[in-house]
């Protein structure tokens, strides 16, 4: 039986990534000015933001090479 990869914004991990990504766009607008953050806090959010989108890039076009269209499932 074979299946259709699901387009991105259908999958768990695109939103997941969408909410982690979309946090150092929320503190630049000011949404966490209130709270109790440092420069190392700001700069370890943006860290991980970046590596968590990139993470998320790579294994989507790892599977869409590796596979194509279509995904055998067994």
């Amino acid at each position: 039986m074979t299946e259709k990869i699901k387009p991105a914004i259908k999958t768990t991990e695109f939103w997941a990534t969408a909410g982690i990504g979309g946090l150092p766009l929320l503190e630049q607008s000011g949404w966490f000015k209130n709270w109790p953050t440092t420069a190392a806090g700001e700069v370890t959010m943006y860290a991980m933001a970046a590596v968590i989108v990139g993470s998320y890039i790579w294994s989507r076009t790892l599977i869409k090479l590796k596979y194509g269209p279509t995904v055998k499932q067994d």
